[in-house]
């Protein structure tokens, strides 16, 4: 092998990209050039370049047959800089080329380091699809990776969480068990993420006991892994445990997906005391409910800072959060580009129960989300009027109920009461109800305060 492509390749194992792509600038155009064009792209990847190192890895897929041995790792290289610069189609496709003549029998006959690059770039494949939520497509990539007669770790990890992902937590803890047995002792920070996947799918299946537990064997490997400190914060909330469980949520913030979803903020976390004449930001995160849930800690946190509070939320919560005592402006946000007015403290909006140390004896008992005073839209009626809400969103839970099994229980549950069915969802779900005439459906509504001025009208809901 070339002198200075053997420097370059020293260079980068030993985190020097830089060091390494200059190697690479005097290494001759006969000595190997896939190689050193895919080691060029996997150093400015590192360095940031991320279209150069893709031209860089498109020339190296160019000149490299699909029979050599280093195909399926330069595929994957290539593959997860296209993921890492967020066009994940295009990774998907280019797994798919990178795979499409593997059959058992070519696995078979591969040499065992290429074997394992082959597992890998099924499994990163997957994880792909599984992102993309191509349920089918994942599932087709798994199968054919478990066809070659594979007995991978990974292969069961990336199971596991396929099977989480369909509201099959008890599927998932089989396979995350599968791959704990298959895992070296050696690999601690591959036991700790299975720990914490297992954690995940013993939570789903209504353990937490077990969870935590799971959870617990995770951190001891790994203590700074983020996803699993926040999967042991479901748990310990979920048994009560209030104070250890907002500790350990705070981790989200170190997450990926939390990383890539919001922006850094612009000032100090609130440090709990008073401070009249500032104003405080709270920042929106997460999804609906939790607005909602924790809507309920906003006027004290107002009575606790003393100065102007200010709440960046979701645009379709916008005019219900006004109504709340305390607080000062809302701003609805549209993104990481969200202007923020001029602000001294700022807090997540669910770090707010850590920092008003909430425990289960302490949780406000209202909402403090008073609806707006309209005249009833509801048609002339008998019976009671009863709102019904059966779908919310699939991904990342499931949390929905068919409707013909709702209605069928319903209607049973309410014989002899004559009630008036009131139809609540704001979503495609709609649509349902047209097929069932006795479900009233108001008009479309535009936010959640038009949802709550309906519902005030109401005499019961069932969701």
């Amino acid at each position: 092998m070339n002198l200075f492509l053997v420097r370059a390749l020293q260079a980068y194992q030993d985190g020097r990209p830089q060091d390494a792509l200059d190697w690479c600038d005097h290494i001759p155009v006969a000595a190997n050039p896939p190689l050193t064009k895919r080691l060029q792209g996997l150093c400015l990847l590192a360095l940031g370049e991320q279209d150069k190192a893709l031209t860089a890895f498109a020339e190296a897929r160019a000149m490299t047959p699909s029979s050599d041995p280093g195909w399926a790792e330069l595929n994957t290289d290539y593959a997860l800089a296209l993921q890492k610069a967020g066009r994940r189609h295009e990774a998907a496709q280019a797994f798919a080329q990178a795979a499409q003549d593997w059959t058992p029998q070519s696995y078979a006959a591969a040499p065992q380091g290429q074997k394992q690059a082959m597992v890998a770039l099924m499994v990163h494949w997957a994880t792909g699809l599984i992102d993309l939520q191509h349920w089918q497509e994942a599932a087709a990539v798994i199968a054919q990776a478990q066809s070659w007669g594979v007995e991978d770790q990974a292969l069961w990890n990336v199971l596991g969480l396929w099977r989480l992902r369909q509201d099959d937590p008890a599927g998932a803890a089989t396979a995350y068990r599968k791959a704990l047995a298959l895992a070296g002792q050696d690999q601690p920070a591959t036991r700790a993420t299975l720990f914490g996947g297992l954690g995940a799918a013993l939570f789903d299946c209504g353990d937490p006991v077990t969870a935590l537990a799971a959870c617990n064997q995770a951190i001891a490997l790994d203590p700074s892994a983020p996803d699993v400190r926040m999967n042991r914060a479901a748990a310990l909330l979920a048994l009560g445990r209030y104070q250890e469980g907002w500790e350990d949520l705070e981790y989200r913030w170190q997450t990926p997906v939390f990383q890539r979803r919001y922006r850094p903020p612009e000032a100090p976390l609130w440090d709990r005391h008073a401070h009249p004449g500032e104003t405080l930001l709270i920042r929106c995160e997460q999804a609906f409910g939790d607005a909602l849930m924790v809507a309920r800690l906003l006027p004290l946190t107002a009575q606790r800072f003393g100065g102007r509070l200010v709440v960046e939320t979701h645009p379709a919560l916008t005019r219900l959060f006004e109504t709340i005592p305390g607080v000062s402006a809302v701003i609805p946000h549209n993104g990481p580009a969200t202007p923020w007015p001029a602000h001294q403290w700022q807090a997540g909006l669910m770090s707010l129960p850590r920092l008003l140390s909430i425990t289960p004896a302490r949780v406000p008992a209202a909402a403090c989300l008073p609806p707006p005073q309209t005249p009833s839209p509801l048609p002339p009626k008998k019976g009671p009027a009863i709102g019904l809400s059966w779908g919310g969103r699939a991904q990342p839970r499931n949390r929905s109920v068919p409707l013909p099994d709702l209605w069928a229980a319903v209607q049973q549950a309410s014989q002899g009461h004559d009630p008036l069915f009131v139809c609540l969802q704001a979503d495609e779900r709609r649509t349902e109800a047209a097929a069932y005439p006795a479900l009233w459906l108001p008009p479309q509504p535009t936010d959640f305060a038009d949802s709550a001025a309906l519902i005030a009208h109401l005499d019961l809901v069932i969701t």
